[in-house]
């Protein structure tokens, strides 16, 4: 019974040595528990039975079977990728450096994946991934909002332009005339279309035969109309 007993004690003394030896001690002081949730980017909701991993030698890998993660790493450089495939393919990555013992959050948002290269790295090698095709929709989305809002501002810019100011019409008839004939019609009309003839002549630089001439000339192609006023006339321009 003596050797069973030696060897035992033998056995517990070096069980005991190794736990409390400073190594040992200094490697289980100096991890850290990571975890977090694994997100959809557009729904913001956990993404279940998404693949985490993280490259610890050995690698660490576990299915997030209610969308959430838990590693327990030693000091060092970290990357966290998962991948979620039911139906659509997504992606995220985040990287962490752990230099202290403690207890951290850090959550995984899921896009879908633009870059096809994105799988090449080494510790997805023997992932078993699905033929699924990288859900785009996100971008069609964001195309066709910015169209939307860019149709918008041009409707906006649009209805909110001044109108530029016109000219009103001329009250007046626009008729291709002589020079002198064109010449006593313009006097009338920049007299308000109404002038007394005596008044005409002084603004015309030709005789008063000539522009009794012309006003009757005027008047018989309808342009001018004479009221004899005492012993004037007055000369209007027909409408």
């Amino acid at each position: 019974m003596r050797v069973p007993l030696l060897v035992f004690s033998s056995a517990l003394a070096a069980v005991i040595f190794i736990f409390s030896s400073p190594q040992t001690a200094i490697g289980l002081e100096n991890v850290a528990t990571v975890h977090g949730g694994v997100y959809d980017w557009y729904t913001l909701e956990l993404l279940p039975n998404a693949i985490v991993e993280v490259n610890t030698t050995p690698v660490q890998k576990i299915v997030a079977t209610d969308g959430t993660y838990s590693f327990d790493l030693p000091s060092g450089d970290y990357v966290i990728r998962a991948v979620y495939y039911e139906g659509r393919l997504l992606y995220g990555e985040e990287n962490i450096t752990i230099v202290s013992p403690g207890d951290f959050t850090l959550d995984i948002v899921m896009f879908p994946p633009i870059d096809e290269n994105v799988f090449d790295n080494d510790i997805f090698d023997d992932w078993d991934f699905p033929e699924v095709e990288a859900d785009h929709g996100w971008i069609y989305l964001i195309v066709t909002s910015m169209a939307v809002l860019t149709a918008l501002v041009f409707l906006y810019r649009l209805r909110s332009r001044k109108p530029k100011k016109r000219e009103p019409p001329s009250k007046f008839k626009v008729v291709e005339l002589p020079k002198d004939l064109k010449e006593v019609l313009d006097v009338v009309i920049q007299n308000g279309g109404r002038i007394t003839q005596k008044e005409l002549r002084k603004k015309l630089p030709y005789s008063e035969a000539k522009v009794s001439l012309m006003v009757a000339d005027l008047e018989d192609r309808g342009l001018l109309r004479k009221i004899k006023k005492g012993r004037g006339n007055i000369l209007a321009v027909t409408t």
